[in-house]
C-alpha cells in the first residue's frame, strides 16, 4: 500500500523520524476562522495525530473568501462541526476534539497539547492563550492578518512571550475594517503550520517575528528581546485568575461623563452585548444600551461612553461586564 506521507519523509529535515514523531503528537488550534481553518488542513495532511479545534462562531458566507476548508454547505453549521467533517475526510485517522465555545479563564485548561496555535481575531483572547502557555511551558505561535500584511510569532520556552512585545498594542488594523486578501491568510497559516511542524518535530523555529506584505512582495524579520518588566515573564498571571482586560476610567472632554477604554487592542461583538442588555440603539459596530437606568455607548473596537453615571467603581464593574460578554472568541 502507498505510503501517503513518502514525499514528505523525504524531506530531510523531516525523515522518517520527524514523521513518526509527528504522528504521536497534538496541537490546538483556537479559532476556526482564515488561519485556523487552513493551519488546521495543513497539520491534518501532514499527519499530526491529534487536533483541538476552538471556536464558538458560525460559518457564514463572507468566510468562504479566504477560508478554504468550508463550502457553502456549511453556511449556519458550527465552525467546529464542519471543520471537523472536512478534517476527517482529508485524514480518517486523525483524532480530533472540538471545543464549540469561547475560550475563557474557567475552560481553558481544556487544552491539552503539545502546541498552541493562535487562529482568533482579538488581542485579549490570545494574550490569554500566551499566558496559559508561557505557566504550562506549551510552545505558542501568534498569527495576525489584514489587508495584504501578515504576522507570525513563535513562542517557546525561554523567549519573549507574546506580552513582551505587545502589551503596549493599540487598536490596529483588522479584516473586517481594513478588508483582507486571502493570500495574506494563507500566507500566516502556512507559515505557522511550518512553525508547528518544526517544534513538533524537535527543530528549532524562528526566533524573530516574521512580517510580510504579500501585495508588495516584502517579506522581512524583526529581532525581538525579553522586556524586563514583563508580568507574564515573571509568573503573574492576571488573566488567568480571572481579573479581566486591563483598562482606564477617565473623564470625558466630549458630552459623556465618563470613559472606559481598553489597554490593549480588544473587538467586541456588538451582537452578544445587544443581546444581553437593554437595548436603546443597534448600529452594528456601535450601539447605545442601557444599565440599571443608565445610558451608555459601547464601541465595537472597545471604548464605553457613560452619560452621565460618575460613580468610578460602578462604572468598572459594568464595563469589566460589557467586556467579558463582548469578546468574540
Amino acid at each position: 500500500m502507498e505510503d501517503r506521507y513518502s514525499r514528505q519523509k523525504l524531506f530531510k529535515n523531516i525523515g522518517k523520524k520527524g514523521q513518526k514523531l509527528l504522528l504521536k503528537k497534538s496541537a490546538a488550534i483556537v479559532g476556526m476562522g482564515a488561519l485556523g481553518s487552513v493551519c488546521s488542513e495543513l497539520l491534518a495532511r501532514s499527519g499530526i495525530g491529534k487536533l483541538i479545534i476552538a471556536d464558538n462562531d458560525k460559518v457564514e458566507l463572507s468566510n468562504l473568501q479566504r477560508q478554504s476548508l468550508y463550502s457553502e454547505k456549511d453556511a449556519g453549521e458550527k465552525k467546529t462541526d464542519a471543520a471537523k467533517k472536512h478534517l476527517k475526510e482529508i485524514n480518517s485517522k486523525l483524532k480530533i476534539e472540538k471545543i464549540s465555545k469561547r475560550l475563557t479563564e474557567k475552560n481553558i485548561n481544556d487544552i491539552k497539547a503539545d502546541i498552541i496555535i493562535d487562529g482568533t481575531d482579538n488581542m485579549e483572547t490570545r494574550f490569554l492563550l500566551n499566558e496559559y502557555a508561557k505557566k504550562n511551558k506549551i510552545p505558542f505561535i501568534y498569527g495576525s492578518a489584514a489587508g495584504s500584511i501578515g504576522i507570525v510569532y513563535s513562542v517557546i520556552v525561554g523567549s519573549p512571550c507574546l506580552n513582551c512585545i505587545l502589551k503596549n498594542a493599540k487598536n490596529h488594523a483588522t479584516c473586517e475594517n481594513d478588508g483582507i486578501i486571502n493570500p495574506a491568510t494563507y500566507t500566516v497559516a502556512s507559515i505557522q503550520a511550518v512553525e508547528a511542524l518544526k517544534i513538533l518535530t524537535e527543530k528549532t523555529p524562528s526566533k524573530e517575528i516574521i512580517r510580510f506584505d504579500i501585495w508588495k512582495n516584502d517579506f522581512f524579520k524583526i529581532k525581538v528581546k525579553k522586556d524586563a518588566d514583563c508580568k507574564v515573564c515573571k509568573g503573574k498571571y492576571e488573566l488567568l485568575k480571572g481579573k479581566g482586560i486591563p483598562f482606564s476610567v477617565s473623564e470625558c472632554n466630549t458630552k459623556a461623563a465618563y470613559s472606559a477604554k481598553p489597554k490593549n487592542n480588544v473587538k467586541l461583538d456588538i451582537k452578544k452585548i445587544v443581546s444581553k442588555y437593554e437595548t436603546v440603539e443597534d448600529g452594528k459596530i456601535i450601539a447605545v444600551i442601557r444599565i440599571d437606568g443608565e445610558e451608555i455607548i459601547v464601541h465595537n473596537y472597545g471604548e464605553i461612553l457613560f452619560k452621565t453615571l460618575e460613580d468610578v467603581k460602578k462604572i468598572e464593574e459594568i464595563a469589566k461586564d460589557i467586556y467579558k460578554t463582548g469578546l468574540t472568541k
